[in-house]
């Protein structure tokens, strides 16, 4: 273990602990530090003070040492004594929100279009072109190939269908052998037969064939289960139903002659017998070779590829073509017209669909009214000798997913130039068929199309747009660019209007008012033969060329946005005969293009066509300004004068006349043709028109009140009729660039008696604010106190007024009295009545003030003022009344000349200082101040309390008195004290003292010796501790009734108990200490259970503002007679303190108190000296605090009576008998000790 330790010590680790737990105590004791000083005043005992409920009042302290009222915080509010007569007291004036805006005008876009419509309403095929060469076409499409004649497979043997059994007549029929074998029965007629369920045998057999051989006419034949082996002697040409099931037939020889007779044969059935067994699929390809229209065999329907792989011979060089007729036997639309016509009706076919067949071949040019053609997913390769542009009305075809071949030499799509009504045509999945949209589009380019579109409409899965026909001829046209652009004029002609009301109604475009044709790529128009259009929009398009356009007479809007390729002039020179206009849009939305929106541009245009069309009033969606028309009289080289002459009587005219219908050319706007200027009362849309002086006269408008000329280029306002306008009230010049001399200016607005507001910022003349001052200092007017002119800019103050008197080269002690007559006027008060006590003259920016005669003056607010010096305030120092000076937010520079001013204030207890510029110092303005008034802290020789809006608190100054002086005291804590002591009661000798009030004063150390007549003593919140309180000679103060020692540093309770011991208080606060923090239940009862003199029962009254109850004193200990042991001594020898405590241990009222409960109905009141005051609670108590105490006793004699109820043993009695006799010596030996110290 030794060699342990030395290791720790070699390594250093022990010192590093060492160190590490020295730091965290210094660091523990900074926080503690710097937690305790920054405490505020009220918080600078034991910890943060609380809400408290029951607080100590004084009512014999002297009016000194009641401290005042602080000063309240202000802040600087120069406008404080400004007397608002107008709203334009911070804000200028202007007629801003008395702006009226012109309307925008409404352009009527909405036109309700009367075009005549076809008689049989919107047809759904299109037209070719009304140019188109259609007698060319056809020839071509007639060349192109023959007509061939491809049928069904099935219209090549009867055209009938089969008679079923309900369809034959009776007579014709045979269903049983004894029918067939009849002599009625005439067999050469015979065509159905049925015989089934029947066991024939040999001469039964012979017999119904040699019967069968009779009936050449015979259809239907149906032997079933008959045991039939072989079919013998059959010949039956008609015959085209035949059912063997269930017999014996073993192979085909056996029925060679019935196949070989009966070619026509449509249904065979040879279920039941060996030979349908077979695996062997050839006796059916044997069947299909000698049976070709055969089409069910054994209940199945016979396949197409069986029945081309039974071919042979020349027929299989035919193959693809039988494929094809074979399926068009499987198209329901072909089966149904077999039982309406007899007969192959190819016209009457209008839709084929044989998707994934594996056609090669097809074949549709005998079918002219096929309108659907679906032959996708099929092997084809060719469709140009198919036939297809015989089909006059074919819009929709298929070839998706087929091996169409297109070469340079050859191309199977050129077939589709002579098709006239195809509309929908879907090639893609041909893998050797690429890159065919835009040569089908430019082959379909002449088809009929839809009425609203010509050409293709739709390829694969996308619809062919206009940009892909007109790229298309522009692909394959290269060299006729006008063919292209003529094209896109009549597609879109043709979408709008329809293509048939086009061609068959005469003069069809000459009814359209309207035609909006934006964002279509047009590049030219022929707009002649529109008479009657009104609206016309052809915007964001690449229009090069515009003809027609001086022939629209009746055009109100005109739209040509984003057309950079159309010409200017061109186009400005065909507008000069369009009166109608009224919107008129060019511009383009390029930043590079000449036209893009630029003034240049718009006067250009403004110029060329504003002069002769009086309804324009839009140009590019904006409205023509006033300036901008004006401006056009100018490009087109009329004489300025006459220009500027017209801009002021157009002003005038926008001014008095309403928007609606009024006229804005020269002779439309000369004075008194659309308004009378003896009506007009005020002029407010005269502002931002650029007018002059020279072309201004108002003098016609005797009665106007309020005029506006803002914003505009007048040089001289004494020339422009203001003299005449005896109404005006208001008037705005503001932005202008006056230049007339101040001086004249103020004669003109001394001239103007009914002048009210006039602006005039924003001049050469007033730049600066000096030079409003100039103008208001050199007007006559503004030496009066009322006049009619308020507001020149902003509202006349009597600051204004001041500092133009001043700065005009007037008196200023004049002006300084002019002021306060102003002051005084607005506020009311007699500033020469030597009776007034209140003086308050805050914000009045005064420099001097005579108090001459006001030698009652007790009360003088003078912040946020100009007083430089006390001097300035004359005969402050007669003033001996004088409770309170607030020179806060002056001018004092010098804070010994302020010390010096109030030191004969005898009877100030008020003062405020802050705000003033006094130097920067390293001591806080406060301290600093105080130590200039050593009669603050020598003696009380001045009764100040208040500096600011803080009480001059003693610490203050003692750290003021210490920059001046020594230390009086050996302690500086001490004299801390003295000082607060000076400061609470400045006038009571302290020996005569009965209350005194040291709350939060942050003394740490206590005399209390001399001041034996206290009955009320307040300590709380200061930081006095256990040792302090203990040599402050406290026991000396016997008549002390109640003592208020909260928020401290007491940390020992016995301490305090043994002192509470030696006095006589009734009430006591002691909480908010380390040693009793809170007012509970068991902090009262360790309080009285530490207490040993048994007169603190009746003594103590209260504890925290709460009375004592037996509760609290039921644990204090109290020696009684059987557990004191004393020697007999005489009695004689015991001295007075001794004979006294055992007068009172042994009193025969003492069990009699102990036992009774505590009176509930004692009161403070009933102490002559307290009277009731000083425990008035300053919030109601609540109930939870008792109730926790009730519950903490209520467990604790639960815990005793437990304790009691249970069985001890003999060990644990003997025990309990040995601690209580402990308990007791300890009891006595306390009590030695408290007679010890008693005396």
């Amino acid at each position: 273990m030794f060699q342990t330790v030395k290791q720790l010590l070699e390594k250093g680790t022990i010192d590093e602990k060492i160190n590490t737990i020295k730091g965290k105590f210094q660091a523990a004791l900074k926080t503690s530090l710097s937690s305790s000083s920054s405490n505020s005043l009220g918080s600078v005992g034991a910890g943060k003070e609380r809400e408290r409920k029951y607080i100590l009042t004084f009512t014999q302290l002297s009016p000194l040492g009641i401290c005042p009222p602080p000063l309240p915080l202000i802040q600087v509010n120069p406008n404080l004594f400004k007397r608002i007569l107008t709203e334009y007291a911070d804000v200028p004036f202007s007629f801003y929100f008395e702006e009226i805006q012109e309307p925008f005008p409404v352009i009527q876009l909405q036109i309700q279009e009367q075009l005549p419509l076809l008689t049989e309403g919107e047809p759904s095929d299109g037209l070719h072109h009304y140019d188109f060469n259609i007698q060319e076409y056809n020839r071509k499409r007639q060349d192109h190939s023959v007509v061939q004649d491809i049928r069904p497979h099935f219209l090549r043997g009867f055209q009938e269908p089969i008679q079923t059994f309900s369809l034959t007549p009776a007579h014709l029929k045979a269903l049983t052998l004894t029918d067939l074998y009849s002599s009625a029965m005439s067999l050469s007629h015979l065509s159905y037969v049925c015989i089934q369920n029947v066991q024939l045998k040999g001469k039964t057999k012979k017999q119904l064939f040699r019967t069968l051989v009779q009936t050449p006419m015979l259809e239907t034949l149906i032997l079933k289960s008959l045991n039939i082996g072989s079919i013998q002697k059959a010949h039956l040409p008609k015959l085209r139903f035949c059912d063997l099931s269930n017999n014996k037939i073993r192979s085909l020889h056996s029925m060679r002659k019935l196949i070989n007779s009966s070619p026509n044969m449509e249904v065979l059935d040879l279920t039941g017998n060996p030979l349908a067994m077979k695996e062997e699929e050839i006796y059916i390809y044997r069947l299909l070779g000698k049976l070709p229209q055969l089409e069910i065999l054994n209940k199945k329907t016979v396949t197409i590829e069986n029945r081309l792989k039974s071919l042979s011979g020349h027929k299989r060089a035919i193959l693809e073509q039988i494929r094809w007729e074979l399926h068009l036997d499987q198209l329901a639309e072909i089966r149904q017209l077999r039982p309406i016509e007899t007969g192959w009706r190819p016209q009457n076919i209008q839709q084929i669909n044989l998707p994934n067949q594996q056609l090669g071949f097809f074949y549709v040019g005998n079918m002219p009214n096929l309108r659907s053609l679906d032959l996708s997913g099929n092997l084809l390769t060719d469709i140009s000798s198919a036939g297809l542009e015989k089909c006059d009305h074919l819009l929709f075809v298929n070839f998706r997913n087929n091996q169409l071949i297109s070469t340079a030499d050859h191309t199977p799509l050129s077939v589709i130039a002579l098709m006239p009504s195809l509309q929908c045509i879907k090639l893609d999945g041909n893998p050797r068929c690429q890159n065919y949209r835009s040569k089908l589009i430019y082959l379909g380019r002449n088809s009929k199309g839809t009425n609203r579109s010509t050409g293709l409409i739709q390829i694969d899965s996308q619809v062919v747009t206009r940009e892909e026909k007109i790229a298309a001829i522009e692909l394959y046209e290269p060299g006729q660019v006008d063919s292209a652009a003529s094209y896109l004029w009549k597609l879109l002609l043709i979408e709008r209007f329809g293509h048939k009301q086009l061609q068959t109604i005469p003069d069809f475009l000459a009814y359209v008012k309207s035609l909006e044709l934006a964002r279509c790529n047009v590049m030219r128009a022929d707009l002649s033969v529109f008479h009657q259009l009104e609206v016309l929009d052809l915007s964001q398009n690449k229009l090069t060329h515009l003809q027609g356009l001086s022939s629209l007479v009746r055009l109100r809007v005109l739209n040509l946005f984003d057309n950079p390729d159309l010409l200017t002039g061109p186009v400005i020179s065909q507008m000069v005969a369009l009166e109608s206009l009224e919107s008129f849009i060019f511009h383009v939305s390029n930043p590079t293009h000449q036209r893009n929106g630029s003034k240049d541009y718009r006067r250009s245009v403004l110029a060329g066509i504003l002069l002769k069309n009086r309804n324009l009033s839009l140009l590019d969606n904006n409205v023509i300004s006033f300036d901008e028309r004006v401006q056009s009289y100018l490009d087109n080289n009329f004489p300025i004068e006459i220009v500027e002459k017209y801009r002021f009587f157009l002003a005038l005219t926008v001014n008095c006349t309403l928007p609606f219908n009024r006229g804005l050319y020269p002779d439309q706007v000369e004075i008194g043709s659309q308004y009378d200027p003896l009506v007009i009362t005020s002029l407010l849309r005269l502002r931002s028109w650029s007018l002059t002086s020279p072309a201004m006269n108002l003098r016609v408008f005797e009665n106007v009140q309020e005029i506006d000329l803002s914003n505009n280029r007048l040089t001289d306002c004494l020339n422009i009729g203001l003299q005449s306008l005896v109404n005006l009230t208001k008037l705005s010049l503001i932005n202008n660039q006056l230049a007339n001399p101040i001086l004249l200016i103020a004669q003109l607005l001394d001239g103007m008696q009914s002048l009210e507001i006039i602006a005039l910022r924003g001049n050469p003349i007033m730049m600066k604010p000096e030079h409003r001052l100039s103008l208001i200092g050199h007007m006559s007017t503004m030496k009066q106190l009322d006049h009619t002119l308020k507001v020149i800019d902003t509202e006349i103050t009597i600051y204004d007024k001041v500092e133009g008197w001043k700065l005009s080269g007037g008196s200023i002690t004049e002006a300084e009295s002019f002021k306060l007559s102003y002051i005084c006027m607005i506020r009311d008060l007699n500033i020469y009545d030597y009776q007034i006590q209140n003086l308050e003259l805050s914000d009045c920016a005064l420099e001097y003030l005579d108090v001459t005669n006001l030698v009652n003056l007790k009360t003088l607010l003078l912040p946020n003022n100009r007083f430089r010096q006390m001097q300035s305030i004359k005969s402050l120092h007669a003033l001996h009344d004088l409770f309170a000076l607030d020179l806060r937010y002056n001018q004092f520079e010098q804070m010994l000349d302020m010390a010096l001013g109030i030191q004969p204030l005898l009877s100030l207890r008020v003062l405020g200082i802050y705000g003033n510029p006094f130097p920067k110092s390293s001591i806080t303005y406060r301290i600093q101040f105080l130590s200039l008034v050593p009669g603050l802290f020598k003696q009380h020789q001045h009764p100040l309390s208040i500096l600011d809006s803080q009480e001059i608190h003693p610490e203050e100054l003692v750290e003021s008195s210490l920059l001046v002086q020594t230390c009086p005291c050996q302690d500086k804590r001490e004299y801390l004290f003295h000082i607060s002591m000076l400061r609470k009661a400045p006038t009571v000798p302290f020996e005569m003292l009965t209350e005194l009030d040291l709350s939060n004063c942050k003394i740490s150390i206590l005399v209390l010796r001399s001041l034996t007549k206290l009955v009320v003593l307040s300590l709380s919140d200061n930081l006095i501790t256990d040792s302090t309180l203990r040599d402050s000679g406290i026991n000396n103060l016997q008549e002390l009734k109640a003592l208020d020692i909260r928020n401290n540093h007491l940390k020992d309770l016995s301490n305090l108990c043994k002192i509470v011991d030696l006095l006589n208080i009734e009430s006591l606060f002691v909480e908010e200490n380390s040693c009793f923090d809170k007012d509970n239940q068991k902090s009262r009862i360790k309080f009285f259970k530490k207490c040993s003199n048994s007169k603190v029962i009746t003594t103590l009254k209260y504890l925290n503002g709460n009375q004592v109850t037996s509760v609290d004193t039921e644990k204090l200990e109290i020696p009684v007679i059987s557990i004191i042991q004393v020697e007999p001594k005489d009695d004689s020898k015991l001295n007075f303190d001794e004979e006294f405590y055992m007068d009172h241990v042994f009193d025969s009222q003492y069990e009699e108190v102990v036992k009774s409960e505590p009176k509930l109905n004692y009161s403070i009141d009933n102490n002559e000296h307290l009277k009731t005051k000083y425990t008035s609670p300053n919030v109601q108590t609540e109930n939870h605090q008792d109730e926790n105490n009730t519950s903490e006793s209520t467990t604790t004699e639960q815990l005793s009576i437990n304790c009691t109820n249970k069985k001890l043993s003999r060990r644990q009695i003997k025990n309990k008998v040995f601690f209580e006799k402990q308990k007791l010596d300890k009891q006595k030996r306390i009590l030695k000790k408290s007679l010890k110290e008693q005396g």
